[in-house]
């Protein structure tokens, strides 16, 4: 009984047309192409997270998938642009901010105090995400 749900579960799982593999750690993501019934493509992201089981001999995969349909393809390129800067922007922005902080703290401890060319922060450089993709 088992071996029937699982082949039924497989035969219904949609064919994919194009993908691609992101290995990352523990976790892989899986970019595939896949068809619905009315004959659209869309995008199924899939992340895979393998977890070690108590017994630590053997392990499981924890899948967790997403579904991008054609028509939400330009809100969700803009919404992955805009965070994948705003990261950038944050990181570079905290490295400098930690940056100045340390080197303040070094000058105070000899006695020194930071000119104002010294403790400017620079604007972080801005990030383009492009993705390939005719809609």
């Amino acid at each position: 009984m088992r071996e029937v749900a699982r082949k039924t579960k497989v035969t219904n799982d949609k064919e994919i047309i194009y993908s691609r593999t992101v290995k990352a750690g523990k976790r892989i993501y899986y970019l595939d192409v896949k068809q619905d019934k009315r004959d659209q493509l869309f995008v199924s992201i899939t992340e895979s997270k393998r977890l070690e089981q108590s017994d630590s001999e053997s392990f499981v995969f924890e899948k967790h998938k997403l579904f991008i349909y054609k028509e939400d393809f330009g809100k969700f390129h803009e919404a992955m642009e805009d965070i994948m800067s705003f990261i950038t922007r944050a990181e570079d922005l905290s490295y400098k901010i930690n940056k100045e902080i340390n080197r303040e703290k070094c000058r105070q401890l000899r006695g020194q105090q930071l000119t104002d060319e010294e403790s400017e922060v620079e604007e972080p450089a801005k990030v383009s995400i492009r993705f390939d993709v005719d809609y």
